[in-house]
């Protein structure tokens, strides 16, 4: 999987949907997202590729929802499936989804911000951070904990 910063300077600057809110800031999610396609592929899908094509709430059509949150069910994700939104640190379906090669996770920190997983065998999650663009093999360092989960499937498997 490749690894992601969201405020790589060729999208920092590029707005979410039809929001003033910008990847460099808000874009953890998407940003996640597009390195789990990674895995699938072993190519790139950029944010700024996804940030205008991709379904998420704005003020005119969703007045009561914060902005920017990503649509799950509404958005075509480019080749992957969204399969469910799990809340809370279920660690044995995490592990079970990030290991296997047709499904990929990512995971939400301190509910407030997402990480892309990938699982090495061991005992733990290891996270691509996109706000550091960086890997955390003990992300315990640096979040206190996992709040919830999204699992996303290679599209077309079953």
């Amino acid at each position: 999987m490749f690894v992601y910063k969201q405020g790589d300077s060729r999208w920092a600057d590029k707005t979410i949907g039809n929001t003033d809110l910008t990847l460099a800031r808000w874009g953890c999610t998407i940003t996640s997202i597009c390195m789990l396609f990674t895995k699938f592929y072993r190519k790139s899908l950029y944010p700024n590729e996804v940030c205008k094509t991709w379904k998420f709430t704005d003020k005119k059509t969703y007045p009561s929802l914060p902005e920017g949150l990503i649509l799950w069910h509404e958005t075509d994700f480019d080749g992957m499936e969204f399969v469910k939104r799990g809340y809370g640190y279920n660690k044995e379906e995490i592990k079970k989804y990030a290991q296997d090669k047709n499904y990929a996770v990512i995971v939400e920190v301190e509910n407030r911000h997402w990480c892309a997983v990938t699982w090495f065998g061991g005992t733990w999650p290891v996270l691509a951070d996109p706000w550091t663009g960086s890997t955390l093999w003990w992300w315990w360092l640096r979040y206190n904990s996992i709040t919830g989960y999204a699992v996303f499937r290679k599209e077309n498997v079953k």
